[in-house]
């Protein structure tokens, strides 16, 4: 504990600046923010709303219960707008918090590896991948799961801690359903191929098994007058079907006359170009070329499940270079990384091209119909 405590205070600069630099550079991109006052998304916010007792066991209900969030937190003015000063200043204090132990636990991962493999840490932390997530997204709960992730790799080496964090990766489904595609994978698959423990793998493996068994059994929420609120209906109506609901998003995604499906394409081929790139840089290392091709293949069919192609391509890409870096320091795998400048090029353009924030298709397109 005095070391990390040492760590932190020695690096109390550090941790400021990068504070500041996700504020300003993922934030004030957004029409949210041109006033300079920190402000979760409404969409984003409401979320929390979500839990077990106005609801009852309803998909993503953990953290709102948890918090002891209800409905009556809120003013319901019209079924789509929801106003609520209390609710509005809770979640904003908690994304500060949220944001503020990413960026402490990163500077205790970026202590723990080696000098050589420090510099990708400073590229991934100044990147878009890490903006998308802490800024435009904060508030998510996707943050959650970083934390997650980034306790796993500082605590990679400690087998009791990291036995525990295993134990305790199931039951981010109940925060998440798509951490089946991020989490349950990126761990199950951590201890196939590195710690070699079968029966933590069937326990990780039976467990998500039940716990989206009573995610699909009683995951739909059971609404009344008062508690009916319409920006959850696309996500939680019980009366469409789980094929319903993905058509309803897709027919809205192709939409050929902006560039919003184009972008989306943009998000994928980025997220192609960097899995082949970590593939080909771990050839010679058998059971990374072998845990990321898992991963990838796991992680695919929530680019088909869901559209928000920018966001879960910023947490996959975010994770698996933190996971690989933390593994390739652990092993010792290699002491000096020479980074090709298109892996410079890819990292600064990556979502920022496909999200609301400096959407370089966009631009380009408005340039080119200036001229025609």
């Amino acid at each position: 504990m005095i070391k990390y405590r040492d760590i932190l205070f020695k690096n109390y600069l550090t941790f400021g600046l990068l504070f500041l630099v996700i504020f300003f550079i993922g934030n004030l991109s957004f029409y949210e923010f041109q006033t300079y006052i920190f402000n979760v998304k409404t969409w984003i916010r409401d979320s929390y709303i979500l839990n077990y007792f106005d609801y009852g066991f309803i998909k993503r209900g953990l953290i709102g219960t948890v918090l002891g969030i209800r409905v009556s937190d809120v003013s319901i003015v019209r079924p789509d707008f929801l106003i609520s000063d209390r609710l509005t200043i809770y979640i904003n204090f908690l994304s500060v918090i949220l944001i503020s132990i990413i960026v402490v636990l990163y500077i205790f991962l970026m202590k723990k590896i080696f000098q050589s493999e420090r510099k990708l840490l400073v590229l991934l932390a100044i990147s878009p991948f890490a903006f998308l997530n802490f800024g435009y997204d904060a508030g998510r709960y996707d943050q959650i799961g970083i934390i997650y992730f980034l306790l796993v790799c500082i605590f990679i080496d400690k087998k009791n801690i990291l036995f525990f964090l295993a134990l305790l990766s199931p039951f981010f489904l109940l925060i998440q359903e798509t951490n089946l595609f991020l989490i349950s994978p990126f761990i199950f698959f951590y201890i196939y191929f590195f710690e070699k423990q079968k029966f933590l793998n069937l326990y990780l493996l039976f467990t998500n098994i039940i716990v989206l068994l009573f995610l699909f059994l009683f995951g739909d929420a059971e609404y009344t007058k008062d508690t009916y609120i319409w920006p959850f209906h696309a996500y939680f109506d019980a009366s469409k079907t789980f094929f319903e609901k993905n058509l309803f998003w897709w027919q809205q995604l192709f939409n050929f006359k902006t560039t919003i499906i184009y972008r989306h394409f943009f998000a994928i081929f980025i997220f192609l170009i960097l899995n082949f790139y970590f593939i080909d840089k771990f050839k010679n290392y058998p059971h990374i070329k072998k845990f990321i091709i898992s991963v990838l293949f796991c992680f695919s069919p929530i680019l088909i499940l869901a559209i928000d192609h920018s966001r879960y391509v910023s947490n996959y890409i975010f994770i698996l270079s933190i996971f690989l870096i933390t593994i390739a320091s652990k092993e010792k795998y290699f002491s000096k990384i020479k980074i090709p400048n298109y892996y410079y090029l890819v990292f600064f353009i990556g979502p920022f091209g496909v999200s609301y924030s400096l959407p370089y298709l966009t631009i380009l397109k408005k340039l080119l119909l200036s001229f025609t």
